[in-house]
């Protein structure tokens, strides 16, 4: 697994990530919330091996990311950035394939081809394939990008956890492919896969994370299931803002809608 052992992070002095510890365990759905400026990008930098952290240690199997060869490193975690940008007129398929660097010397072209097919068939992006990447909306290219790290990481031959990092990766998304996405991530939890997603929507993490982490300042204030984590009292001090949680009607998982 991925080990995150009280990492620090700080910047300009401050304390962007504050002394957090948590696993990313192989089968399980993590989902981070938190207001803006909480830390959950900083440490998801602190998880893929983006920065080092300037306290605690971050580790895969036991080992200092930075002590892993990057190509094998690549092969065992993906990351979905924020934001990605890309200004150069490469088709989507060519985007995509760039998933497939860590493994072109292990792989034949013929084999690629078909793993990023599969992925942006995943994405519900195939009928893109032929587009110019720049000309397509933003929520396109999120689904081609989330096709970018399933081709990463999609290896047969590797038996050991894949670790797939998703910083708001519904942020520009509707909702139909929200649900699609996370409801993704999710199934490739049960093929063992070890997934964070940083989400800005409660009722999501709500429904597809197994674990949920609420971050504030930095710090992690709570990690538990959904029932135990998303109380009134713990999501008002994370957002500084009155919630009500009920229980859906359709499955058992909270339903979090804010006070007036």
């Amino acid at each position: 697994m991925i080990r995150a052992s009280n990492v620090s992070l700080r910047r300009g002095g401050k304390a962007l990530v504050d002394g957090v510890s948590l696993d990313l365990t192989p089968g399980t759905l993590t989902a981070v919330l938190g207001p803006n400026g909480a830390g959950k990008s900083s440490l998801v930098r602190l998880l893929s091996g983006e920065v080092a952290p300037d306290g605690g240690s971050v580790t895969l199997d036991g080992r200092p990311l930075a002590e892993w060869d990057p190509g094998d490193l690549a092969r065992r975690r993906a990351v979905l950035s924020q934001a990605v940008t890309l200004s150069f007129p490469l088709r989507v398929g060519e985007v995509a394939m760039l998933g497939r660097a860590p493994h072109r010397s292990r792989r034949t072209h013929a084999e690629n081809v078909r793993i990023v097919e599969r992925a942006l068939v995943a994405a519900d992006a195939i009928h893109l394939a032929g587009r110019s990447y720049p000309s397509l909306s933003g929520g396109e290219q999120q689904r081609v990008q989330f096709a970018r790290v399933l081709a990463q990481l999609d290896d047969p031959a590797e038996t050991s956890a894949r670790h797939l990092i998703l910083d708001e990766p519904t942020a520009s998304l509707d909702i139909r492919h929200q649900a699609q996405l996370l409801g993704l991530a999710h199934g490739l939890t049960r093929r063992g896969w070890a997934v964070l997603a940083v989400l800005h929507d409660p009722n999501l993490a709500a429904v597809h994370a197994d674990t949920i982490v609420l971050m504030r300042g930095g710090r992690v204030l709570e990690t538990g299931t959904p029932w135990s984590v998303m109380t009134p009292e713990a999501l008002s001090a994370t957002f500084d803002h009155p919630v009500l949680v009920s229980r859906r009607t359709d499955l058992d998982r909270p339903l979090i809608v804010p006070a007036a």
